[in-house]
């Protein structure tokens, strides 16, 4: 049982800092860390003090299954799903393009010799295949941002900011990682060709994150006034 992230999304659904729940369960903001990150596990009487200061029931904090934990839970399972899948497809779309440029030399260093029709043809469909497979991974990056905003809009409270930041940098290392190292042993395209190619998979991460700054800000805003 994952009960110390059950315990993390209650009070982060409940909108209290650690240091508001440690006041109200008589404990010290670094225990209700240490609950939240698994480093320690609170007792049946804790769990149940906890549970009442969430309005939950125990089961919410031992199984997870209150609605807006089962959100939360879509929200961070989409977003790991879209992720591998763009992440995959980046990563066959580098290998086409270096397999080919190692492969098939381009026109202009082999000359224009008419005996090379079909070398060339071959050359200009693995680059097409892979600019394909860079479409796709831009088209399912806008498809799993555009999911995460309804899931967003649906749900009482979203993650926090510093976990989407956390997010965001470990999914621009993996389309570094899928690019960067090969356009390293590519001697036809750049750094910037390969880049370029996930453009659209960037600001579509780029553009949902800054949708989940923006409503942030809009709920702090209608919960003032």
């Amino acid at each position: 049982m994952d009960i110390h992230k059950n315990l993390r999304d209650l009070r982060l659904i409940s909108g209290m800092t650690q240091e508001k729940v440690a006041e109200l369960v008589h404990v010290t903001r670094q225990a209700i860390s240490s609950y939240e990150s698994g480093r320690t596990q609170p007792d049946i009487e804790m769990l149940i003090k906890l549970a009442d200061v969430y309005g939950t029931d125990i089961s919410s904090v031992l199984y997870g299954v209150s609605e807006e934990q089962k959100k939360l839970k879509r929200i961070r399972r989409t977003a790991v799903v879209v992720a591998a899948a763009v992440l995959l497809l980046v990563f066959a779309g580098s290998s086409i393009l270096l397999f080919t440029n190692l492969s098939f030399t381009p026109i202009n260093r082999l000359g224009l010799d008419t005996g090379l029709e079909d070398y060339y043809q071959t050359r200009f469909l693995f680059v097409h295949i892979g600019k394909l497979i860079y479409g796709a991974a831009g088209a399912a990056a806008v498809i799993g941002a555009l999911a995460e905003i309804m899931l967003l809009m649906n749900t009482k409270q979203i993650p926090d900011l510093k976990t989407c930041f956390l997010y965001l940098l470990l999914f621009y290392a993996g389309v570094m990682l899928c690019t960067v190292t090969f356009s390293l042993a590519d001697s036809v395209y750049t750094i910037s060709d390969y880049l370029l190619n996930t453009l659209t998979v960037q600001l579509s991460i780029l553009l949902l994150l800054i949708y989940r700054i923006i409503l942030e800000a809009v709920r702090k805003h209608e919960a003032k006034r």
